[in-house]
């Protein structure tokens, strides 16, 4: 199913776009800063993720590969965020273990969902009974709820000791990222598939060259 949940619900909930989570304090143990850093960075890549797939053509490039390969949009965007921002490259049983994370709260939770939204929105197109608009819109901003929650059990793998290589080039560190969570789904990209990656890794790391992630992209494929 075609679905922008992340994107429009976020900025309808949140005063400006910008959600500001309540601060909390706690005895900073070496285990609750571990998860403060781990809350801190999720918010830090939520909002990138939002900022990203707000960028000219990458919402149907996110699409296409959802609905191609069944990927979560969250791990392949939290991933991708992670590495250029530094963070490294994920590992491939690290990616793995994301893979598997992430497909069974799609199937458990997030598909149902989007199932259910999508139902109401075409009973709707049909003339049905008003009040299933508040309804849908109900399930709406669960569906981002479940996105969010998808995207902690994503950082708590992917932020664990030893998830990670260590930084190099934030282009060659995202397209290995990319690359080995699509492996590990599996899956293998078409030509078309291929460009709409391509050009999402282009929106993440804008200062690079195109033809540099071509070729970042095929050779991470090719080597995972």
């Amino acid at each position: 199913m075609r679905s922008r949940p992340f994107l429009s619900a976020h900025l309808g909930r949140c005063n400006g776009g910008v959600h500001r989570p309540e601060k909390t304090i706690v005895h900073k143990t070496a285990e609750t800063m571990q998860i403060l850093d781990t809350a801190a960075d999720g918010e830090d890549i939520w909002q990138q993720m939002v900022h990203l797939y707000q960028q000219p053509g990458v919402a149907d490039h996110c699409l296409h590969c959802q609905d191609r390969f069944r990927l979560s949009i969250t791990a392949m965007l939290s991933l991708i965020l992670l590495a250029a921002a530094g963070r490294g490259a994920i590992r491939p049983p690290a990616a793995a273990d994301i893979a598997d994370e992430s497909e069974r709260w799609q199937a458990e939770v997030l598909r149902p969902l989007r199932q259910a939204r999508n139902a109401l929105k075409a009973r709707l197109q049909t003339g049905a009974a008003s009040d299933l608009t508040d309804l849908r819109h109900g399930l709406l901003a669960r569906e981002l709820d479940a996105e969010r929650i998808e995207q902690r059990l994503i950082l708590a793998k992917a932020l664990a000791p030893g998830a990670m290589v260590p930084a190099s080039d934030p282009l060659a560190d995202a397209a290995s990222a990319l690359a080995r969570y699509l492996l590990a789904l599996p899956c293998s990209p078409d030509i078309e598939s291929r460009q709409r990656l391509g050009l999402i890794l282009s929106a993440a790391l804008p200062d690079y060259d195109g033809l540099d992630i071509v070729q970042a992209l095929d050779l991470a494929l090719r080597i995972g």
